[in-house]
């Protein structure tokens, strides 16, 4: 047996294992009913809300003693049938990820479980010190006898505890048995850091009769690997590895859209080669892809994840003068690569072009989803009364699938206040409007029917639902959306909201869903960029920030107004295309700003906290959430961005984690671990970080993707960047480096230090005359950052077009000595020209 030899150092985390894969079996409990208020865990955090089923869980749950026989002398590709299935141990070996995480999403209760296998040679007899972290539950055995046992469970929050475990000298196995109930996004991962002494250990995992040199030679291809860019039209879509094999591979990789189908190619590398072609752009699903590569040889199987959007170039050209001609472009396209959902479903009844998808099949599988619960069935269930309206005028369910659907709707859980075992998230706002529009839909359509999930009548449903509504709407008016201008989250309210004005008989009911839509609709013209949504958001993903493309939020404003670009999101897009609301025309006007350059300053966010600024040019757009929670723990907030276009966007934030493709919230590049300290004036934005001590990430970076801009000066602290007649410079006060190497390369800069300026200074040519002088002009500015007691007391900058920017340690921002941004706004803001 071959054995593959790693070296760990004095902080070092112990992540080179052969891991068996995630064995899972479906939990029932009890069912029971939830209590809290909609949007409060944007402060206390989404574990705060704990689904019933765990306490009945964690009270049955018996720990590991010992280890299984099947268990024991693990092998690389060694078959293990344990629980009643069979897995098969596999390399697990570090990145940049610190912990050994499996990525996923449950949409119904499971135990999930997973075993860990490693070996440590030790010199001598002695006792070693390592900080144990786990979410879940783990147990650990060396060389076979249990030493430690942790069962904290508190969702997605690793707990940590140091434990001295006995190393003899020579060979010692080590074995980890970890497992937690796995409830929507869910962190399974344990992490082990070695932090006791000066001496490193040796260890080693055994890989069968695989080449150990081999297998590292594979790990730096992956390592160093990168697609040649973020967003692929017209162009082939290559992967390039970090050097050249020496001898040929097998390359898999799959991809992703979510809610989409996985597409899974096949490639040989040769020898020699370091580039692999998967294939033109037009050849996959549009959309922003979260792709695995799997690089293989013999038994050896490693891989990396990355993320690409992919957004076909004919796609572009789809134009439609009316509102009218777009619907019926929109509904054609969703109809054929719309996700498998409902949604496209209704897109393809009113197509003129027929898709060749069996929608019984497609429907059958979304009504599967409601039946059973899952997270998210309420943005199915929310239009299957549009489908049964559309039925009722023009018969287009047969009769069995017509009546399974209502049944579906009959016996569905409406709110947490009724019984269920299921993990549907009623606690956010978008999922709070669809609930209650939903459960209104339902008692209006079936007053008179018993729904026996909360044994109350149709009627007793409705006027329920409407309460709840009420309420919904009196925070929105007040304090607008708390998760702001969210590009994955407008599109769900705009769901529900569409359904109101379009179904609900009660008048005030579907005014105030009008009234709410025309928000909606103006806060997205006005803080788009030509109709992308590159502005601050409450809550994002990386997905929409580096897919602009494909979002939900592209489809609206295309097809409300020809902004941006048509694509496949059915989401939002679908429930407009069909409705009878109109999103005024008049907004049009601010997805741009043709002529003169404007402010757009208004308020959102949970209780109405967060001033947002938005400050529009011809050729760009800066956009901040100003002093939001500045230096507390972030979690998917994204508080600035600068915007040229779709793909030429600019950003800095602190990681939330080191993994750069992991499951975090916050993440690597949506988010802030800890948030930083905001202020705007027009062009130019100063972001202060202070970041906690005990935060792993001790860097902030900045997103660049250089290939997409025409130009690019490094000047010391400096990065200037053109695209057409516009530019930008972007200053960090600990310096800076580009990334080089991996999946970021050539994209990122990176700047160390806890306590950190980035500014930001955006122009144009009819400003500064020409790129030149823009950078002279702004290589002569002086930056002061005064401390006190290592905290910073107050940043001045001398522009050289808006004067004396100060910024004091409150984050008061004063402008040649006027206070700016002193007044919280209201929610439908202030235009200033």
């Amino acid at each position: 047996m071959n054995k593959l030899p790693f070296t760990l150092d004095p902080g070092d985390s112990l992540n080179h294992w052969l891991i068996l894969g995630t064995f899972e079996n479906r939990k029932t409990f009890e069912a029971s009913t939830m209590d809290g208020e909609v949007n409060a865990w944007l402060k206390t955090g989404a574990a705060s809300h704990e689904f019933p089923g765990r306490s009945e869980f964690i009270s049955s749950r018996e720990p590991y003693r010992t280890i299984p026989e099947d268990i024991k002398a693990p092998d690389l590709q060694q078959k293990v049938r344990y629980q009643g299935q069979q897995k098969t141990w596999e390399l697990h070996l570090p990145f940049e990820e610190t912990a050994v995480e499996t990525k996923g999403f449950w949409s119904e209760p499971a135990h999930i479980e997973s075993w860990a296998y490693t070996e440590i040679e030790s010199s001598e007899n002695q006792w070693v010190t390592f900080s144990i972290s786990v979410c879940g539950g783990m147990s650990l055995w060396v060389n076979e006898v249990l030493q430690h046992t942790m069962a904290p469970f508190t969702r997605n929050k690793a707990q940590t505890e140091n434990l001295t475990i006995p190393l003899n000298k020579g060979n010692n196995s080590i074995y980890v048995y970890y497992d937690d109930l796995a409830e929507r996004d869910t962190k399974f991962l344990f992490r082990m850091d070695y932090i006791s002494g000066n001496t490193s250990l040796k260890g080693m995992l055994p890989i069968a009769g695989e080449d150990p040199v081999e297998i590292g030679r594979m790990k730096e291809l992956l390592e160093k690997g990168c697609f040649s860019q973020d967003t692929y039209q017209n162009e082939k879509v290559i992967f390039h590895l970090g050097k050249k094999a020496e001898h040929p591979f097998r390359v898999t990789g799959v991809f992703k859209v979510e809610r989409c189908n996985a597409q899974t190619l096949h490639r040989e590398l040769k020898s020699e080669d370091n580039v692999i072609t998967f294939g033109a752009a037009e050849t996959f699903q549009m959309g922003y892809h979260a792709v695995t590569v799997i690089l293989s040889n013999g038994n050896v199987h490693l891989r990396k994840n990355f993320g690409i959007q992919i957004y076909p170039e004919p796609f572009q050209h789809f134009h439609a003068d009316t509102l009218n001609d777009r619907k019926k472009l929109l509904l054609d396209l969703v109809s054929v690569h719309g996700e498998p959902n409902v949604h496209r479903v209704l897109a393809m009844f009113k197509a003129t072009t027929k898709s060749s998808a069996d929608w019984e099949e497609i429907l059958r599988e979304d009504v599967s989803w409601v039946e059973d619960r899952l997270d998210c069935s309420d943005f199915s269930i929310v239009m299957y009364f549009r489908l049964l309206d559309m039925d009722d005028r023009e018969h287009v369910l047969t009769p069995a699938l017509r009546n399974r659907i209502e049944q579906a709707v009959i016996d569905y859980r409406y709110w947490m206040d009724e019984p269920g075992n299921d993990v549907m998230w009623f606690f956010s706002e978008n999922h709070a409007l669809i609930f209650h529009t939903s459960e209104l839909l339902a008692g209006q359509r079936y007053p008179d029917t018993f729904f026996p999930n909360a044994s109350m009548y149709g009627k007793e449903h409705y006027e329920k639902a409407r309460q709840l509504l009420l309420s919904w709407f009196e925070r929105f008016f007040k304090d607008g959306l708390a998760e702001w201008n969210s590009s994955p989250y407008i599109p769900i309210n705009v769901i529900g909201l569409i359904q109101l004005y379009d179904f609900s008989t009660d008048h005030e009911i579907s005014q105030r869903a009008l009234k709410a839509l025309d928000y909606i609709f103006y806060w997205l013209a006005a803080n788009s960029y030509n109709g992308y949504l590159t502005c601050s958001q409450g809550r994002v993903y990386e997905k929409e920030l580096k897919g602009h493309y494909n979002t939900q939020t592209t489809n609206l404003s295309w097809l409300a107004w020809g902004a941006a670009n048509i694509n496949y999101s059915s989401f939002a897009s679908v429930a407009l295309a069909l409705s009878t609301y109109i999103p005024p025309f008049e907004y049009s006007h601010l997805l741009s700003a043709s002529n003169n350059t404007f402010v757009y300053y208004h308020t959102q966010g949970l209780d109405g906290e967060v001033p947002l600024y938005t400050f529009k040019s011809r050729g760009y757009m800066l956009s901040s959430a100003l002093c939001y929670r500045p230096f507390e723990k972030g979690y998917q907030e994204h508080v600035w961005q600068a915007s040229f276009g779709p793909e030429e966007n600019i950003w800095v934030n602190h990681p939330g984690e080191h993994a750069k493709k992991g499951d975090g919230r916050p993440g690597y590049w949506a988010g802030n671990g800890n948030l930083p300290l905001v202020q705007q004036h027009r062009g130019i934005l100063l972001s202060y970080f202070k970041i906690e001590e005990h935060h792993e990430v001790d860097f902030t970076h900045a997103y660049v993707p250089l290939e997409v801009f025409d130009e690019c000066v490094f000047d010391e602290n400096w990065l200037f960047l053109r695209k057409n007649n516009s530019y930008t410079a972007l200053f960090a006060q600990n310096g800076y480096t580009l990334t080089t190497e991996g999946m970021d390369q050539h994209r990122e800069v990176v700047s160390p230090g806890r306590s950190n300026l980035w500014l930001i200074r955006m122009g144009e040519e009819k400003e500064f005359y020409d790129f030149q002088t823009f950078r002279e002009r702004i290589l002569s500015t002086k930056i002061d950052v005064v401390y006190a007691k290592e905290q910073v007391k107050h940043i001045t900058v001398n522009d050289p077009g808006y004067g004396n920017i100060h910024l004091n340690e409150t984050g008061e921002l004063f402008v040649d000595g006027s206070k700016v941004n002193n007044q919280l706004p209201s929610i439908e803001g202030a235009l200033y020209l």
